[in-house]
């Protein structure tokens, strides 16, 4: 949980912002922060993507600016304030009449006014947004996971995993590091997402049956892997 987010995001939704754009690739821990601060405010929130249209909501609404003219209407959501958080709708941003829609709706001030609360939520993977929205459309920061967060999806991941017991043996639980190779741990996964950082730790388990110091240099090599999709930068290991 980020609760420097969720008291950004509650003081955006408070001060009436129209249409929001979170850039992260940690997509589920950002959601759920974002159902915090719903629950914080005592707000709905429905999640839009062209698969599924609104969930929860009866609205399936798949096509992007059907979906969001409906955002505006009274009936859209059982109560009158809610977040409308919408998966990948940057994909769209290319399509004029995509663009016209949320430069309208925002400019008129349709999604949050006094009778009801229902910014939009940009939710994507990256920060790249069509220029004719900029003026309407505002970042939000959500942070990569601190030490107490990877702490914990290491935690979880370790709590789950067992090695192989003695032939006739049932498998035993896997002993966790030593506290100082676990700090060099931890430290090292800094800088991933939480599911990168999950991903990680269980590749070092399935590689080393367990957590030789080497782990650190296949810490070392996924983020590097993971710095090859950028095409721009180079992730150096350490000697």
């Amino acid at each position: 949980m980020s609760v420097d987010f969720i008291k950004n995001i509650c003081q955006h939704y408070d001060a009436g912002y129209q249409c929001l754009v979170i850039p992260t690739s940690d997509e589920k821990r950002c959601e759920d922060d974002l159902a915090l601060a719903a629950k914080e405010l005592q707000c709905g929130i429905t999640f839009w993507d062209e698969i599924s249209g609104f969930r929860p909501g009866e609205n399936k609404a798949i096509n992007p600016v059907a979906a969001i003219a409906s955002v505006v209407k009274a009936d859209f959501y059982s109560k009158p304030n809610c977040m409308v958080v919408m998966r990948d709708m940057h994909s769209h941003f290319g399509k004029s009449d995509v663009r016209r829609a949320i430069r309208s709706l925002s400019a008129a001030y349709m999604f949050s006014h006094k009778e009801q609360r229902r910014p939009l939520i940009f939710l994507q993977p990256t920060p790249l947004i069509h220029p004719d929205l900029a003026s309407c459309l505002t970042y939000i920061d959500y942070p990569l996971p601190d030490p107490v967060v990877l702490e914990g999806v290491f935690d979880t991941i370790v709590g789950q995993a067992q090695v192989k017991g003695a032939p006739g043996q049932p498998p035993t639980k896997l002993p966790p590091p030593p506290s100082e190779l676990k700090y060099e741990i931890i430290q090292g996964l800094r800088g991933l997402t939480a599911a990168e950082a999950a991903d990680c730790v269980t590749l070092c388990i399935k590689r080393h049956k367990g957590f030789p110091p080497e782990v650190v240099s296949t810490i070392e090599e996924v983020k590097a892997n993971i710095l090859k999709k950028s095409n721009i930068l180079t992730y150096l290991p350490r000697d």
